[in-house]
C-alpha cells in the first residue's frame, strides 16, 4: 500500500535528520537491519518493529496518534457499563 511506503519514507527522513545510519537505528531499536530496511521501503514488518523504530527515533507517541481514543457521550458510556 502507498501509505506504508509513505510511512517508511518518513521514518527514513527522521533517521537521516537525526544523523543516524541504518545500522545505528537498527541497533538502537533492537531490530535487524533487514527489518528496518523493510520498514523504510514500505514492506511488511511486525508492529513491534515499527514501534521499536519509532521509539528509537523519539517518536513513540506517533502510534497513539494514529488512532485517537474515541470520545463517548454519557449515554454511550452508560450502555457500555451495562
Amino acid at each position: 500500500m502507498n501509505e506504508f511506503r509513505t510511512l517508511g519514507q518518513r521514518i527514513r527522513r527522521h533517521r537521516i535528520q537525526e544523523g543516524l545510519k541504518m545500522m545505528d537505528l537498527a541497533a538502537n531499536a533492537a531490530v535487524s537491519k533487514d527489518a528496518l530496511s523493510s520498514l523504510e521501503n514500505g514492506r511488511n514488518v511486525t508492529p513491534e518493529t515499527l514501534a521499536q523504530a519509532l521509539k528509537a527515533l523519539g517518536q513513540s507517541n506517533a502510534l497513539a496518534n494514529l488512532l485517537p481514543e474515541p470520545v463517548m457521550s454519557p449515554d454511550e458510556a452508560r450502555k457500555l457499563m451495562g
